[in-house]
């Protein structure tokens, strides 16, 4: 568990108080330069910070607690250095006088979570994909096992195909190997997947946090999702209501309250105009985000 106490930098980062779950998934988002690198940096000690406190399982942080964490710069190019990657995931661990006996399944073992075969040891890191170099770098922060990890803005540069794999990583790690996962992110739509509490930050003050889920149930109902074969858009106009979305066979229809959504299905039932789906929706995190912080260029 980390905690943040009255978290302050400069005036960049301003009183924040906030308790990572443990062996969950949190995701601080907010817009460039709302200060979620800097909550990292200031975490693992990369700036000194202006007031406030930070702990772990109810500690002052220390040297020897700060190896419980593991940092995933935005960059993961940043943290390669060796000429392979056996050296690059070795470097750790050898820092850290592991036994020379137990390093190699280490080693491999870190690979292998992380969907990298034993082919890829004596490659260079700088010749990898950028996928493949965040894999690396992801490696060598899991072979010293920590029980926290920072990833920054880990989908910069990932195709859709990437970002799927890194989702199923990342829930393999908190499922089944406890780690508490920290992510800063301005890519929603990631977070909106593999997310279990959200913390909204802007210019450098949270001003939304809380389990994902119960913050979206706590918002009203603002759409309906229709499914049907017939074409009902001017049934849907005739109420006064907005289609957001449209296909052959689904309409996206805006709200303002559950009442106007009883209406129009008791029209269509008047109608009897066959549905496959009548569903109300919540407000998604991209419309809560919105909200809270204003349109983002």
């Amino acid at each position: 568990m980390v905690r943040l106490e009255n978290l302050s930098y400069k005036d960049n980062i301003k009183n924040i108080n906030y308790e990572f779950e443990s062996n969950k998934i949190t995701s601080i988002i907010g817009p460039s330069g709302s200060g979620k690198t800097l909550i990292f940096n200031l975490i693992e000690n990369l700036i000194p910070k202006t007031n406030g406190e930070i702990y772990i399982e109810n500690k002052k942080i220390t040297k020897d607690l700060k190896r419980q964490i593991g940092y995933l710069f935005q960059n993961p190019q940043d943290q390669l250095f060796n000429n392979t990657v056996y050296e690059e995931i070795a470097f750790g661990l050898k820092h850290y006088h592991y036994k020379e006996d137990k390093q190699d399944k280490i080693i491999k073992d870190s690979l292998a979570i992380v969907g990298l075969n034993e082919t890829y040891l004596n490659k260079n890191p700088y010749k990898l994909s950028y996928g493949e170099k965040t894999k690396v770098a992801l490696a060598t922060i899991l072979a010293l096992n920590p029980s926290i990890i920072l990833l920054d803005e880990p989908t910069i540069s990932l195709d859709n195909k990437s970002i799927n794999k890194l989702i199923s990583l990342l829930l393999k790690l908190k499922n089944n190997y406890h780690k508490t996962i920290i992510i800063a992110s301005n890519d929603i739509e990631f977070v909106s997947k593999i997310t279990d509490n959200i913390v909204i930050l802007n210019k450098g003050k949270t001003v939304l946090k809380g389990n994902l889920n119960e913050i979206k149930d706590s918002y009203k109902v603002n759409k309906i999702e229709i499914d049907t074969k017939l074409d009902i858009s001017q049934l849907i106009k005739d109420k006064g209501l907005e289609i957001k979305e449209q296909t052959d066979r689904k309409y996206i229809v805006a709200i303002k309250n559950e009442e106007q959504a009883n209406e129009l299905l008791e029209e269509i039932v008047n109608r009897k105009i066959p549905i496959n789906k009548f569903e109300l929706i919540r407000p998604t995190l991209h419309e809560i985000f919105i909200e809270k912080v204003g349109e983002q260029e």
